[in-house]
């Protein structure tokens, strides 16, 4: 299993290494949010490649055989030109020159997949990223995903670039990911636990989750509460509620200061006054 990450979030949690009490500016609060989405968005894509490649719904057969997981791919994805040695799988979405079609976007850049059973009750999938996007997302770096039979869940270890908007985050983290409703599947959307840092211009983050509910077409958590730490060490406290099936409220807490923003499912952020 991968051992838990506590770095970051006794980190976060440690009065003597960010000021807890320092307020932010406004300016500090808007940059918050745009980060907040950002790194979400990009975390939840990520987590989309990890599924499609590992989906919960057919866990079982990957545990039996690499030669499943091919077939998945020639069968969903035959655009992609597939190879595989011994438990180790390569999908090349670029082949073509101009993309590949799968799973409702265009794909292009390659990943490798490398089964391991350590005869546990776990399935590991070491991914490897080379310029692996989806139209939206760029992804290079690596991820370790173990599965776990019997309570359903992942544990996702990653490390590598996210590159979105013109803009390259280096990121690290550990999470752990189970479905929020197994009669929908992955469909349903799933709940993280966890913690990721990362750098972006220079700039240094770090985000811990606590039970955030996420769906794939929403830009931000729709239920949860993470903590963050900006560049400058100061804390604060997030807090998702979804108000309707476009809107969830992202309301932002420090230093005794609250602000509440509503952000619409294509990501388009409204402050609500007090």
């Amino acid at each position: 299993m991968i051992p838990p990450r506590a770095t970051l979030a006794l980190s976060l949690l440690c009065a003597g290494c960010y000021d807890l009490d320092q307020p932010m500016s406004a300016a500090e609060f808007s940059e918050a949010v745009e980060m907040i989405a950002l790194s979400n968005r990009a975390e939840a894509r990520s987590g989309e490649v990890v599924q499609i490649s590992t989906d919960f719904t057919i866990g079982a057969a990957v545990e039996e055989s690499v030669d499943n997981l091919r077939a998945f791919y020639e069968s969903q994805a035959p655009c992609a030109e597939i190879t595989q040695i011994e438990r180790t799988l390569t999908v090349n979405f670029g082949v073509t020159g101009d993309g590949c079609e799968f799973n409702g976007s265009t794909w292009t850049g390659a990943q490798t997949l490398a089964l391991e059973q350590p005869g546990d009750g776990t399935l590991t999938v070491l991914h490897g990223w080379e310029g692996l996007s989806d139209g939206d997302v760029q992804f290079d770096g690596a991820a370790t995903v173990v599965w776990s039979a019997g309570d359903r869940t992942r544990e996702v270890a990653h490390d590598g670039v996210w590159t979105l908007e013109g803009l390259e985050l280096q990121v690290e983290g550990e999470r752990t990911e189970r479905l929020l409703d197994e009669e929908a599947g992955v469909a349903g959307g799933i709940i993280i636990n966890g913690d990721r840092s990362w750098t972006v211009e220079g700039a240094e983050w770090g985000l811990v989750h606590a039970g955030v509910e996420v769906q794939w077409d929403d830009p931000i958590p729709q239920a949860g509460t993470s903590i963050l730490v900006n560049p400058s060490g100061k804390l604060l406290s997030a807090r998702y509620e979804r108000q309707d099936a476009d809107t969830i409220r992202l309301t932002l807490s420090n230093g005794g200061r609250e602000r509440a923003y509503d952000v619409s499912r294509i990501g388009a952020v409204t402050e609500v006054g007090p």
